[in-house]
């Protein structure tokens, strides 16, 4: 069993969404940023600890499972799972997101006239996350800086370029080292260890003389523990958390690539934990924490894997099946800060 869960009326509302916004909303600093909107910020306090077998943390605050429309006709929760499969398997295109079901969470910062003025701002195709985002970091940490050898193959002749491809392929560096398929291994391997860590931040890639990210990583930093109870524990550390439009969404990602390593190891989902070090709410979101915050806490949901899926790298949103979720209404109209 993935996950063993309390009958759902035994299942305890839960708050903790609501706590951080409202320390958010309190506590937070006002702080400039890259975005043009205001912002305040809360650092180093804010953080989740759900023990699974109280429910699946899909927030109940509002509604994240709205009917199929024309504008969204892929439910939130299963886009956010559909990102994180995405990026385990080194997605870095906005084609390849979609191939997965991620249709918008990307599209504006990738494409159309800001995303094309972002990606040309950044050396990359219209449409490209870059080498240094989540999943080619994930899939394919660079073990050579990419832009260093662009400029090496410029340099290059034909002849030497053939034999400098081949030097690559022989040595194994061109495709990177894939992290997620390394821990898991490990974890099947040598399950107790303490090294179980996953990160999406690759630092030749990031600093701004020479970045190659349309967006720096936000969210990832994974790490994963079997204790001796027999079961797995996730810890995700994020940088900066939009605690509006972003972390509810980084939340339910991250519990599915939770769950989906606890079928692919064997060992079942204990805790979820989720630790933000900037987070932040946007001045044009307040209108929006303070209905969220109005609203009574609601038991949290059951979301359980497909029968017969065990291999990590072929796990879909479509193999997530959710229940007992009954939300507060869905909230329209909040502007995304991109």
């Amino acid at each position: 069993m993935d996950i063993s869960y309390k009958p759902f009326l035994e299942r305890t509302p839960d708050s903790q969404y609501q706590d951080a916004l409202r320390a958010v909303f309190e506590r937070g600093v006002r702080a400039s940023s890259a975005h043009e909107t205001g912002s305040v910020t809360l650092m180093g306090q804010v953080n989740f600890c759900y023990h699974m077998s109280n429910g699946y943390p899909l927030i109940p605050d509002r509604n994240m499972d709205p009917p199929p429309s024309e504008k969204m006709p892929i439910p939130q929760w299963q886009q956010a799972k559909a990102e994180i499969l995405a990026f385990i398997n080194g997605a870095h295109t906005q084609e390849e997101l979609e191939k997965f079901g991620c249709l918008s969470f990307w599209r504006d910062t990738v494409t159309g006239e800001e995303g094309e003025r972002k990606c040309k701002k950044r050396g990359l195709e219209v449409g490209d996350l870059g080498p240094a985002s989540y999943g080619a970091v994930f899939g394919k940490f660079p073990l050579i800086e990419p832009k260093l050898l662009q400029k090496i193959r410029h340099t290059l002749s034909p002849d030497a370029l053939t034999e400098f491809d081949a030097a690559l392929r022989a040595l194994k560096v061109a495709d990177g080292f894939n992290q997620v398929k390394a821990v898991l291994n490990q974890i099947k391997n040598e399950p107790k260890l303490r090294t179980h860590w996953i990160e999406p931040w690759y630092s030749p890639g990031i600093w701004r003389e020479d970045q190659s990210v349309v967006v720096c990583p936000c969210h990832g930093w994974i790490h994963i523990r079997i204790l001796d109870d027999g079961q797995l524990y996730y810890h995700m550390h994020q940088r900066s958390g939009d605690m509006v439009l972003g972390v509810p969404n980084n939340i339910v990602e991250h519990a599915g690539l939770a769950l989906a390593f606890a079928r692919a190891t064997g060992y079942p989902l204990a805790q979820y934990s989720h630790s933000i070090s900037d987070a932040h709410l946007y001045l044009n979101h307040m209108e929006a924490v303070e209905t969220l915050l109005s609203r009574p806490p609601r038991r949290l949901p059951t979301m359980k894997l497909r029968e017969g899926v065990d291999d990590l790298f072929a796990i879909r949103r479509e193999d997530f099946i959710l229940s007992d979720y009954f939300p507060h209404p869905g909230i329209g109209g909040i502007p995304l800060s991109v």
